[in-house]
């Protein structure tokens, strides 16, 4: 599941569970994803370029399109390099089970 949270909700969440003081609320966060694997919770945030090639991914866009998408948005000469690195971690994760290959 991928969530945009505001305001530390991540950092608070994780102070609240290891029965810490919370920490001040503060700007925006951004992206995080939120699943399981095996018996552990993880909330690892993202960066905004994976969030949109996760986005895309998720409806089912080609990694060509991910890639051309991400080098629009301003990404650096390395976005191929980059959204494969997405993907191996999300295979590694659990994240991603299978490919399809299309033309």
């Amino acid at each position: 599941m991928l969530l945009d949270l505001v305001r530390g909700t991540a950092q608070i969440y994780a102070a609240l569970a290891a029965e810490e003081e919370p920490p001040a609320i503060q700007q925006d966060e951004g992206a995080i994803l939120f699943w399981r694997k095996e018996r552990s919770v993880l909330l690892p945030p993202l960066a905004e370029d994976e969030r949109l090639a996760l986005m895309e991914a998720r409806q089912g866009k080609k990694f060509s399109d991910i890639c051309t998408l991400l080098a629009y948005q301003g990404g650096d000469e390395n976005v191929t390099q980059r959204v494969a690195g997405f993907l191996s971690q999300w295979f590694a994760d659990g994240l991603v089970t299978r490919l399809s290959i299309r033309n």
